[in-house]
């Protein structure tokens, strides 16, 4: 948005970064050794939380899974409840505006902000999706619930895919396409299909699936971990502040999410235990609030190399 902004205050036919380009250059004989690396390489502080984020990002794209898994069903209860999480996501994003009366002025980078498209489309999203559940309730509306429910859960899909743009677009190695994507499109279907999992106990596509998402989504983040052993290196540097100051956290995670698959394990197998799929999916959502608690907390901005005091 920044970078947006300044282009547009240039004279025309400048960019950004004929403005912002370094005028200063090093050069050296020498070869670099391969083992350089900052002076504060290991001093490892966690970012910013940004709690209002964690939980609107968690809530609406469980709102999202929830709404493509209800578009083939189209169940009242799941709807309402989807609409109900997706309100609650998008409410919590007020209190990390700074003038939350400004906002309607989102439209106005539709063409260069993926955070304007994020806005506007989860907007769209909220409106189709309490359209969607009109229709579901009032008899002469009724033929319309198909089209309207398809119509939500595209509008929700394309608004995580802006949601993971935003963080994208700020080049950041942890926040890199793959990564956020996994993540974001991850928490919609673990949540989404866990939800289905613990209305319809017993049901074993329900839990398979469940299960297979939810240990595709640990699996991936385990493996993110392993790259600590990598000093000069962002994602090992984020993987450290995982396993190190964030540890708790991290533990916390992965606990919930190992009772997540142990919940979908049971439910898979028959058994009539409906309380156990409700406590796993309860599991799997705190586990996601923490995912996303860690995926702002354990980013690294790319800076100037520090000094050995350097926090």
């Amino acid at each position: 948005i920044a970078r947006a902004a300044l282009e547009h205050s240039l004279v025309p036919g400048a960019f950004a970064s004929d403005y912002t380009k370094p005028s200063t250059r090093y050069y050296t004989s020498r070869e670099t050794p391969s083992n350089l690396a900052p002076g504060d390489a290991h001093a490892l502080t966690p970012a910013h939380a940004h709690l209002p984020l964690v939980i609107m990002l968690t809530l609406t794209q469980w709102s999202v899974g929830l709404f493509v898994v209800n578009a083939a069903v189209r169940s009242r209860v799941l709807a309402v409840l989807a609409l109900a999480i997706g309100i609650a996501g998008l409410a919590a994003s007020v209190l990390h505006l700074g003038r939350p009366f400004g906002a309607w002025r989102a439209f106005l980078g539709l063409r260069t902000s993926w955070l304007s498209r994020e806005v506007i489309t989860l907007g769209m999203f909220a409106k189709l999706a309490m359209a969607y559940v009109t229709a579901l309730f009032v008899p002469f509306l009724s033929g319309f619930a198909p089209p309207l429910g398809y119509a939500v859960a595209a509008t929700g899909l394309l608004g995580v895919f802006c949601s993971v743009m935003v963080y994208a677009d700020t080049l950041r190695p942890f926040w890199q396409w793959r990564i956020s994507a996994g993540k974001f499109f991850g928490t919609s279907l673990v949540l989404g299909v866990g939800t289905m999992a613990a209305f319809a106990p017993g049901n074993r596509v329900y839990a398979a699936l469940w299960l297979m998402f939810l240990s595709a989504k640990l699996a991936a983040e385990a493996i993110g971990l392993l790259r600590r052993r990598t000093p000069g290196d962002a994602l090992g540097r984020s993987a450290r502040l995982m396993l190190g100051p964030l540890r708790v956290v991290t533990r916390g995670r992965f606990a919930l999410g190992i009772a997540g698959i142990a919940a979908a394990l049971i439910a898979g197998s028959g058994q009539a235990m409906p309380w156990v799929a409700w406590a796993g999916l309860a599991a799997c959502a705190l586990g996601e609030l923490l995912e996303r608690y860690l995926y702002f907390t354990a980013v690294t901005a790319p800076k100037m190399p520090g000094h050995f005091a350097a926090a």
